[in-house]
């Protein structure tokens, strides 16, 4: 469920090229509708657009900047500018595709078979036409339609992806599948006929099919939210708790006034803790019984032993509160004793370092407790770390790190930030300064 990042000169360069196709421009949209950074991106390149042909657009011109317009939601000024190119068939379509998104769908179906008949390829006006047939129950004219499409052809994932809505609406569901099976086998990443896949399994009961069409929906390709908010119901009720709330939260960075996700995300984090308050019981009795097993029950090798009591390790639990580096670090302990000691924790489940490691995620859960206490918006700390829209170097420290939210960056000290490579005193103040735009600071020294 990752973010796709698309820079402002390559954004500028496809929108711009004189080869810009149909196709592209319906991609271009969904990413630029995915996140903060390609909106912003796409915001400046229709500004330079306007500064541009300030004194007037040429029908070519026209198109692309009402689909600018269109991909960032703005139908006003995208019909506006259409309206001047109205006879090129590529207005038309633009025009159908916005009529479409605002539910004028006898507008659409007009504009559509307008640019059908003047395209040199009507596929994806024709496409759009039956889709909207399909969801008025109009399945006779669609089934008119789409056949004649078939046989004309070549093959294209949209056309099984239709005649799969079709037949689920005869529900012939076995069919539709290997409809939309045969739609990803042109286009694995052909997200609306995963998405119907996902949707037919999960009805079915069958979990393990739905999770895995809905997880291609939900790729680093984009986000398809409408399969990611299913995909958080799924883990929801397998009870895998924290994959639901991420996908929750991939919902929220696309839509963030989505009550329904919001609901969800703070119900799954309910259970969650319940479900921790009981099983960590458990599992920490199980731990403690096997921390406390003392270092003489273990065949160790003189050397090894001999520097365990020299650094007063007696038990498991005292040996894991060490890192390597700092087994390493101590006088005639080498690689041969390091590894001694790795394949014994290993059996018993532990590693070097994990107490650490455990203390730390203790303090961060501590501190986010803390600044909700204090009347920090939990809202606000679970949105991703894109919405403060930092520089480079900051978002690479970002993910060295592995900070994928503000309520990750908050548990952190400014120490900790300065310590990644590259990341100095500027980055910082940025830092710091997008934080205290929403009244928060990153974690004192102290804390």
């Amino acid at each position: 469920m990752g973010e796709v990042v698309i820079e402002k000169q390559l954004l500028a360069e496809r929108v711009t090229k004189e080869d810009f196709s149909l196709e592209e421009m319906l991609k271009l949209k969904t990413l630029a509708r995915q996140g903060k950074a390609e909106r912003q991106a796409l915001e400046q390149i229709q500004r330079d657009f306007t500064a541009q042909y300030a004194d007037g657009l040429g029908a070519d011109a026209a198109v692309r900047r009402g689909f600018i317009a269109w991909a960032l939601r703005d139908h006003d000024a995208a019909r506006e500018v259409l309206s001047g190119a109205k006879g090129k068939p590529e207005a038309r379509l633009l025009l159908g595709w916005i009529a479409e998104e605002q539910g004028d769908f006898d507008a659409a179906l007009d504009l559509f078979a307008q640019a059908g008949k003047q395209l040199s390829d009507p596929t994806l006006a024709r496409t759009a036409a039956i889709r909207i047939l399909i969801q008025g129950g109009r399945i006779g004219e669609a089934e008119k339609q789409l056949a004649a499409l078939e046989k004309r052809g070549p093959e294209h994932p949209e056309l099984h992806h239709l005649r799969g809505r079709l037949l689920e609406s005869e529900y012939r569901l076995s069919e539709a599948t290997e409809a939309y099976a045969a739609a990803l086998d042109l286009d694995p990443d052909y997200h609306p006929a995963a998405f119907r896949l996902a949707l037919i399994y999960d009805q079915r009961g069958n979990e393990d099919a739905a999770l895995e069409f809905y997880q291609r929906c939900t790729s680093e390709q984009g986000t398809y939210v409408g399969a990611a908010m299913n995909l958080g119901l799924l883990y929801d009720e397998r009870e895998e708790y924290e994959k639901a709330m991420a996908c929750f939260q991939d919902v929220l960075g696309h839509e963030p006034n989505n009550s329904r996700a919001k609901l969800c995300y703070k119900n799954a984090e309910a259970s969650l803790d319940m479900y921790y308050d009981e099983d960590q019981r458990k599992e920490q009795e199980r731990m403690d019984q096997v921390l406390r097993t003392p270092i003489t029950d273990f065949e160790f090798s003189v050397r090894s032993r001999n520097c365990l009591s020299k650094m007063d390790i007696h038990s498991l639990e005292d040996l894991v509160q060490k890192s390597e580096p700092e087994m390493l670090a101590y006088k005639n302990f080498g690689e041969t004793s390091l590894r001694e000691i790795k394949e014994v924790l290993g059996a018993k489940g532990l590693r070097l370092g994990m107490k650490r490691e455990e203390t730390e995620r203790t303090k961060k859960r501590e501190r986010l407790k803390s600044l909700q206490q204090i009347g920090a918006d939990s809202e606000l700390l679970m949105k991703p770390i894109s919405e403060l829209d930092l520089g480079v170097r900051s978002r690479k420290a970002m993910a060295t790190l592995s900070i994928q939210t503000i309520g990750d960056l908050v548990t952190h000290t400014e120490a900790e930030l300065l310590a990644v490579k590259n990341f100095g005193q500027t980055s910082i103040n940025e830092v710091k300064q997008k934080l205290a735009e929403m009244n928060l600071t990153l974690k004192p020294m102290d804390g």
